[in-house]
Formats: structure tokens, C-alpha cells, sequence
């Protein structure tokens, strides 16, 4: 290898490092509480419903970091002319809280559909089935 490869490396890594080092822009290191006062927000694209203003903080917060457009607040009336129609038939279970009851969709685009048109703000526990109740109305296959 020529001296400018190994000097275009060694930048790689000098860089690299230095950014692995840096603090996130935004600290995710805060609990939400459950209280429902919920929170309609979007991108211009999609719709999304929190279950109160920490949790839109917190996904801002994420959003931040990651480099993502940050959501803005909406009414629900705005916020619902961009909630999803339609999701795959492809079977990937999540499982989600919502007033201290678990309950499964089919895949988290159900969810989120089912969050945006309702405005019962699930929250996602796990990416896979849950022992819950059944509510074949959001069990869709």
C-alpha cells in the first residue's frame, strides 16, 4: 500500500474515533410516566401518536441522534389524514401496553395503524408474541 492509502486509513480511523468519543446531541437517560394525555405529532409523511409529552420528547430525542427528521406537534384531526391504510400480511408479532393490559398485533405496522386511528397509545414491549389478551380486531392476518 502507498503512503497515501495508509494516510487516507489513518484518517478513517482519527475520525472514527473522535466521533465515537462525542456525547449524543440529546440524552435519553429519563423515564416517561404512563398517564395518558396524548400527543399528535408528524413528519409531513406518517402519524404519530404519544401517550404524553415525554414520550414525544424521547422519540425526538432518538430522532436527534440518529439524524432523523424531528416530528412536529399536530392536532389529531391533521395528524390522521397521514395514518397508514394498509400494512403487509407478513406475520411478525409485537406485543404492546396499553392501560396496564398487553395485547399482540401482527407486525408493528398494525400497531402504529391501529394507534394512529384510534388514538390508544400502545406502547411496544417486545418484538415477538406476548401471553395477552386476544383482540382478533387488531390480530389481523
Amino acid at each position: 500500500m502507498n503512503s497515501i492509502g495508509i494516510l487516507v486509513l489513518i484518517l478513517i480511523l482519527i475520525v472514527t474515533l473522535a466521533e465515537s468519543h462525542y456525547p449524543k446531541p440529546c440524552s435519553t437517560i429519563f423515564q416517561c410516566d404512563y398517564q395518558e394525555n396524548p400527543v399528535w405529532s408528524s413528519d409531513y409523511v406518517s402519524c404519530k401518536a404519544f401517550r404524553n409529552n415525554c414520550w414525544f420528547k424521547l422519540e425526538n430525542c432518538n430522532r436527534k441522534n440518529n439524524k432523523q427528521i424531528e416530528l412536529r406537534k399536530t392536532t389529531r384531526e391533521k395528524c390522521q389524514s397521514f395514518c397508514n391504510k394498509k400494512c403487509t400480511k407478513i406475520f411478525l408479532p409485537v406485543c404492546a401496553d396499553y392501560r396496564h393490559g398487553k395485547y399482540m398485533f401482527s407486525n408493528e405496522c398494525e400497531m402504529e395503524r391501529q394507534i394512529c386511528e384510534s388514538g390508544q397509545t400502545y406502547i411496544l414491549k417486545s418484538r415477538s408474541r406476548c401471553d395477552c389478551e386476544y383482540r382478533p380486531e387488531i390480530i389481523t392476518l
